[in-house]
């Protein structure tokens, strides 16, 4: 039976850049749930709900306009008022919401009852702060002091905790009636004779330390922020496609659109750049592996994102030994917060390392991105990090000499598995038990050597012909012994992994898939590899994550 695969069910999400919006399909935020207003990894708004004389309103539709905008649609219950029941379906409510540096929420209320009707509107806003990682594991443990102050017609929250610091501001604009603020709740008194509307725009101010983000004021006039002008060049510079099948045409469409809705700015010595995020909404951050993949999949639609992505990720390369980061020297990180638990050191992603094999990738990276800009100044930028990289390979990531790369994390909070399966729970033998670090994947060894082959390329480029030599001699080495140690002639496959006894990891899984694109597999054996990927027991219907990419010769 086909796989039903629902993405984010009942919820609408916005964003832009690393600040993102979840909330239920009615507009609503449960502060219980995995939903909220988040900037730089913490939760700024954890409730929201919006009544009409204390009653909910009645979601009549909602929907994403853009991945940075959206619109909920509501009416009436029967509600009582002062001027007795107002009849259900009297009033037409209008939500839009835009994530511009801040968020801006557009409110209008529309009368079509005959008479003129009143009544209070409310919002209750409540902010718990919570670090990104406590609302994903539901685990809301609160440790700072919160203020709440209502001054200048704005609800100021304040959030400290020693040198960490948050805050929100909410502050009504172009009111029809004038707000007041009591018992947790905005308030509103709404006066409407019949066909008028009234109008409210809330602005959403953000505090990270000292720095204050406001949002854009979208009500008059379509905004275009900083990230959309980048989105917009983008899209305009991105490969065009062309096709008689609409359907075709229409996906690729939107996939450039999606991909846009990635974006994050970082700062590279003073200038901006663009790089993808990992996913929407809870990987909106700085990232190896995954920043790497995606620029690899799609350097032959725009090549500027992998460019950004090797500079920056060569900018925050590990420089020292550092456990409770999983750091070594010349390695590329794993993943970069900016929350409380990071910046208090509970947790270590400030960056965090435990990667295995985002460190060859950049490499691979490096070099394919050169084939398709042919910028030198790239390569140059990136000789020091590279020679940290390769080195890092040769002494931290075998640790143990034994001819392949492992990972066994030294951090008390660290990732136990660290290839893409990164789960406690991914790495297990035919019988289902877990198989303890290190390990040494297949497909790390693939990516090793691809990474030599690609940085042979790059001396050549710099006139270095024995280094490049020398680095293909290593590729051909590994070649070899890897197609002894890992093939499982019995089964036609490549095993797992090597387990920390150096012993085969015989469970069939999709990893040696990967093994296909990195060159590392003989021809007469990649048939028999295609030919059990697709076989009943692996055919879940996701599709294999990283497929084969083609690149121009150097």
């Amino acid at each position: 039976m086909p796989q039903k695969v629902a993405v984010n069910p009942g919820q609408i999400v916005i964003n832009n850049g690393s600040s993102f919006l979840v909330t239920d399909a009615d507009g609503h935020i449960d502060e219980n749930l995995a939903q909220g207003l988040f900037v730089k990894d913490t939760r700024l708004i954890s409730y929201y709900e919006m009544t009409l004389n204390r009653h909910r309103i009645d979601l009549l539709a909602s929907s994403n306009i853009t991945h940075h905008s959206c619109l909920y649609v509501y009416t009436n219950p029967d509600l009582p008022t002062l001027r007795g029941k107002l009849p259900k379906n009297s009033l037409i409510i209008n939500v839009r919401r835009d994530m511009l540096d801040g968020m801006h929420e557009d409110i209008d209320i529309n009368n079509r009852h005959l008479e003129e009707v009143e009544f209070q509107l409310m919002l209750a806003i409540r902010s718990d702060f919570a670090d990104i990682f406590h609302v994903k594991s539901h685990k809301l443990i609160p440790s700072g002091q919160i203020e709440t102050i209502w001054k200048e017609n704005a609800l100021h929250v304040n959030y400290q905790d020693q040198s960490f610091h948050r805050g929100l501001i909410v502050k009504p604009d172009k009111a029809s009636s004038p707000a007041r603020y009591g018992n947790g709740r905005l308030i509103f008194d709404v006066k409407l004779q019949p066909g008028e509307t009234w109008h409210v725009c809330l602005n959403f101010a953000t505090a990270v330390g000292d720095k204050i983000l406001e949002p854009k004021n979208s009500c008059e006039a379509e905004i275009v922020t900083e990230s959309g002008k980048l989105r917009d060049d983008y899209l305009d510079k991105a490969m065009q496609l062309k096709s008689s099948n609409a359907d075709i045409a229409g996906y690729y469409e939107q996939a450039l659109t999606d991909l846009g809705a990635l974006l994050i700015k970082v700062e590279h010595k003073g200038k901006d750049l663009w790089m993808p995020a990992a996913g929407i909404p809870w990987f909106m951050a700085v990232f190896g592996r995954d920043s790497i993949f995606t620029s690899l999949q799609t350097l032959p639609i725009y090549h500027e994102f992998a460019s950004a992505t090797v500079i920056q990720l060569a900018e925050l390369q590990a420089n020292e030994i550092d456990d409770w980061r999983d750091a070594q020297p010349g390695k590329i990180l794993h993943e970069l917060r900016h929350g409380e638990l990071t910046q208090l050191h509970q947790l270590p992603y400030s960056p965090y390392y435990g990667t295995i094999d985002a460190t060859p990738m950049w490499i691979v990276t490096l070099a394919e991105t050169f084939k398709w800009n042919a910028r030198t100044d790239m390569l140059d930028k990136c000789r020091i990090p590279l020679e940290k990289a390769l080195a890092w390979i040769d002494k931290y990531g075998d640790f143990d000499n034994d001819g392949f790369v492992e990972y066994l994390s030294r951090s008390s909070h660290g990732t136990k598995n660290q290839g893409w399966k990164d789960s406690g729970e991914a790495i297990v033998y035919p019988d289902g038990k877990i198989v303890e670090p290190p390990i040494a994947l297949c497909e790390v060894q693939g990516e090793i050597y691809q990474a030599w082959l690609g940085a042979a390329n790059i001396y050549q480029v710099w006139g270095e012909s024995q280094r490049a030599k020398e680095l293909r001699q290593k590729a051909e080495e590994l070649y070899q012994r890897f197609n002894e140690r890992f093939w499982m002639e019995d089964e036609g496959f490549y095993c797992l992994g090597l387990d920390s006894q150096k012993q085969q990891i015989k469970s069939i899984s999709s990893n040696p898939g990967q093994l296909l694109w990195t060159g590392i597999v003989p021809k007469e054996r990649a048939a028999k590899v295609v030919q059990r990927l697709f076989q009943d027991d692996m055919w879940c219907g996701w599709g294999h994550p990283y497929p084969f990419i083609q690149t121009p010769s150097l």
